[in-house]
């Protein structure tokens, strides 16, 4: 089965090509859709020089622009990677190859590496944790035809909130033991700030709490 990796961006021109070089290449991969969330740097010309295809959100907001690139899809799978964060070079077999013997799991995440890069080039990385994070999912498309796409309404866990959504019918998702991506940490991916995502899984706590007690007899 062949993937398609989406990839939102909101003035990210100084990682996105290391973000779709990381991919692009790989086996599997059909196309490698930009969704550019409003720029106002070069963030769409870099990721066409790439060889991406780039299209602008029609919305507003990142996981408006998740959305759209999953409407644009024309893959079976659909693999999901921040414009500054890295997948590992084996991230789309590894993944592809799980989905396609395991027909009963609708999407499979995997490990993530955190890192940084000090002044002098040097990257710091910290021990690989569960990725329960956009840069490690890849998903079956026609789940997203069954149930819908992510919740806008979110900031950020949107991808978690349609997971538990899912897994409220039966379906199962699997996070891998293997390393997937690395998750760069730096200033300006700070922008979600704390208070909103605070917020935000706060009220996906609540609502999976809610969706407990409706199944309880």
């Amino acid at each position: 089965m062949s993937v398609s990796v989406v990839i939102p961006i909101k003035n990210g021109e100084e990682f996105i090509y290391e973000a779709i070089n990381s991919v692009a290449t790989q086996p599997g991969v059909r196309e490698v859709i930009v969704v550019d969330d409003h720029s106002s740097d070069q963030s769409a010309a870099r990721a066409r020089a790439a060889g991406a295809t780039v299209v602008t959100n029609p919305r507003s907001g990142p996981v408006a622009a998740r959305n759209y690139g999953i409407e644009l899809a024309s893959s079976p799978y659909i693999a999901f990677l921040d414009a500054d964060d890295r997948a590992r070079p084996t991230r789309i077999a590894v993944q592809r190859s799980f989905l396609d013997e395991h027909l009963d799991v609708v999407g499979v995440y995997g490990h993530v590496v955190v890192f940084s890069t000090t002044p002098d080039g040097t990257e710091s990385v910290a021990e690989p944790t569960p990725g329960w994070l956009p840069s490690t999912f890849m998903v079956r498309r026609a789940a997203f035809d069954r149930y819908g796409l992510f919740d806008e309404s979110l900031v950020t866990g949107e991808v978690i909130d349609w997971t538990e959504r899912l897994r409220h019918h039966d379906e199962r998702f699997v996070i891998l033991d293997e390393v997937v991506a690395d998750r760069r940490s730096h200033a300006n991916n700070l922008s979600r700030q704390r208070a909103v995502m605070n917020r935000d899984y706060l009220r996906l706590a609540h609502e999976a709490i809610l969706r407990k007690r409706a199944q309880t007899p």
